[in-house]
């Protein structure tokens, strides 16, 4: 029945494998962002879609174009020039049906997804379909009245719509996974008490999510399927993921990827999208870092194959590529050797008790990343594994990490081929905190390392204000408190041209932590810098800090002050005297724009519990400027 097969990955459809390998069937492997920009490009009447992404790779047509079998013989992208530069030009589809998943939908086909984990391009789909002469069939749990769907609700109107099809049995109902059930933590109707999750037990994996984690900063990141899916869960366990937005390339924001068979979707989703919008923002390079995992590395060049692993089964790059190629900082996470390895981590040190049959370094069988592609574009690339972390150099890996136990020439070059860059007196040992069963606190390092410090602070020249954000701040020992100091004097000495030029600061220290025994010795380096760079300072923060000793200590101003000067005995403030109260707050004026950004489009008033959340958005806003 199926004559041609187009897909991204290829493991949910394994009856389809046999008839791939025997070539019964065309069949071509295509990133999942380029998928959607040909539905796209049909949906707007566009002779194609040209991109870069995918040079360098096996679907580039100088390479196999995708082709999984001899089957397989037509070209469906060339390479093509503009402005001497090469892009990919794929062909424009018809599509003669097409199905698509809803929750509700009304007698006269009008759809909504308000139940659904994933908006995955329904009325693109739709819209294509439609542009091709084809039908369109929708699935639903449940079937509404005509007119009785609210009109800022409806994803898909009912023009675009044939056929909708009820799912007459509960247990049958999906949210657009892979799995069956309804759980509204995915949808973003209730919210799961993500501190409640049992912690993970210490494995390679964990040992990989925790070293991976170390990579996280003030960022927004994508992470892969596989071994990346335990670095949100060292995240938590460190303390850090509420500093972090993650997302899919399905097109969520925010809260904790989900693994498994519903991979792509999130529990306490932030924000959600259509997939297609979600490769436009990657393809931006809006991503500051990707976890991603690896089956092969070519240690000489950098490449990973995670497409094409020579057996019965075809996987496809999914939206590898995408992200791979559009991301600022890739880091790659796989084991060291794969089938039967098995490690032990005790008193910091990592110990090999099986080692696997399979090395991950070596000659792959198929380019999926493109070292010398990343190098061209300028990417920061780190390959992350159990007992050694790399680095892509132009002249290969160098190895630079190796963990506390590990015999360098046994246990890690044994094992590689061609071999890595080599300087062993630079290589440094992995921190021995990953491999200890207690859970590994990061939060002290994220502050530090994992937002530079100069981004932190924000100059008005017109109203000589500084904007420091000290928000997830964690200090816990002397060390912490000089290290700490010692950055802000540095920074503060460029930007005041050392204390030539004194600054109104305004400050926030919202969810950071300060031992109380560190208050003297913090609040004595704090006076030295006011008196040095500073005319004045306001410390704001939210409820958490504000129960904090060190917080009265500092003379902290609570948001929960703020709402009472602004609002007395209210509880809801107007617009305008919540734009009013921040101008006042900050001594920045806000523009209309800004208030729309923080408050939304509703003109309602707004409420004391929203306050808090509301302040933070708007220091970002001050910040983003």
């Amino acid at each position: 029945m199926v004559k041609r097969l187009l897909a991204s990955h290829l493991g949910q459809i394994p009856d389809l494998h046999p008839r791939i390998k025997a070539s019964e069937l065309e069949a071509y492997a295509v990133p999942l962002g380029t998928i959607a920009r040909i539905i796209r490009s049909r949906a707007c009447g566009n002779p194609g879609y040209v991109t870069s992404i995918g040079l360098g790779t096996f679907v580039d047509p100088r390479n196999t174009g995708g082709k999984l079998n001899s089957a397989t013989t037509e070209d469906i992208c060339e390479v093509i020039n503009l402005d001497d530069q090469e892009f990919l030009r794929y062909k424009t589809m018809n599509f003669d049906a097409c199905i698509i998943r809803a929750s509700v939908g009304d007698t006269e086909g009008n759809l909504t997804l308000e139940n659904e984990s994933l908006y995955s391009d329904p009325l693109l789909m739709a819209t294509a379909t439609r542009a091709s002469g084809g039908i369109v069939i929708a699935q639903v749990d449940r079937l509404a009245k005509a007119g009785s769907l609210r009109a800022a609700d409806v994803r898909v109107p009912a023009p675009l719509v044939d056929a909708v099809v009820v799912v007459s049995e509960p247990e049958h109902r999906s949210m657009g996974l892979y799995t069956n059930g309804y759980d509204p933590s995915l949808s973003g109707d209730v919210l799961m008490p993500l501190d409640e999750m049992p912690p993970l037990s210490m494995s390679e994996k964990k040992i990989m999510g925790r070293r991976a984690a170390m990579e996280l900063g003030n960022h927004v990141c994508n992470l892969g399927i596989g071994a990346p899916e335990f670095v949100a869960n060292c995240a938590q366990e460190a303390g850090i993921l509420d500093h972090v937005t993650l997302t899919t390339e399905a097109g969520l924001f925010g809260g904790l990827g989900s693994s498994g068979l519903n991979f792509g979707s999130a529990h306490n989703p932030q924000a959600r999208i259509e997939l297609s919008q979600q490769f436009d923002y990657y393809n931006a390079r809006a991503l500051d870092s990707a976890f991603l995992g690896a089956a092969e590395i070519d240690a000489s060049t950098g490449d990973v194959n995670v497409s094409n692993l020579g057996t019965d089964r075809f996987i496809g790059p999914g939206g590898f590529i995408d992200i791979t190629q559009s991301t600022r900082r890739v880091i790659f996470m796989g084991t060291f050797t794969k089938k039967g390895l098995r490690v032990s981590a005790k008193d910091g040190a990592l110990s090999i008790d099986q080692e696997g049959s399979i090395p991950m370094f070596k000659p792959i069988r198929e380019v999926t990343f493109s070292g010398a592609r990343a190098l061209a574009q300028g990417q920061d690339i780190k390959y992350v594994t159990e007992r050694a972390v790399f680095e892509l150099t132009p002249q290969g890996l160098e190895l630079v990490e190796v963990a506390p136990g590990i015999d360098l020439d046994k246990d890690v070059l044994a094992h590689m081929d061609p071999k890595p860059i080599v300087r062993r007196d630079t290589i440094k040992e992995m921190d021995p905190r990953i491999f200890q069963e207690q859970p590994m606190d990061l939060q002290e390092d994220f502050f530090r390392m994992g937002k530079g410090f100069k981004q932190r602070f924000v100059v008005r020249e017109e109203s000589s204000t500084c904007l420091f954000d000290a928000s997830g701040l964690a200090i816990r020992s002397m060390q912490a408190v000089n290290a700490f100091m010692d950055d802000v004097n540095a920074v503060l000495s460029t930007i005041t041209k050392d204390g030539a030029k004194k600054l109104d600061c305004v400050a926030s220290y919202e969810g950071s932590e300060i031992s109380s025994s560190l208050l003297e010795p913090f609040l004595a380096r704090a006076k030295e810098v006011h008196e040095k760079y500073f005319s004045s300072v306001r410390r704001l923060g939210g409820k958490s800090f504000a129960r904090q000793e060190m917080a009265r200590a500092m003379q902290l101003v609570p948001n929960a002050s703020i709402w009472e000067d602004l609002a007395e005995d209210r509880s809801t403030l107007s617009r305008k005297e919540f734009k009013e109260g921040l101008e006042k707050t900050f001594g920045l004026q806000f523009t209309e724009r800004e208030i729309i950004r923080i408050l939304g489009t509703d003109s309602g008033p707004v409420a004391r519990k929203a306050f808090d959340r509301l302040v933070a958005r708007a220091w970002t806003r001050l910040l983003a400027r």
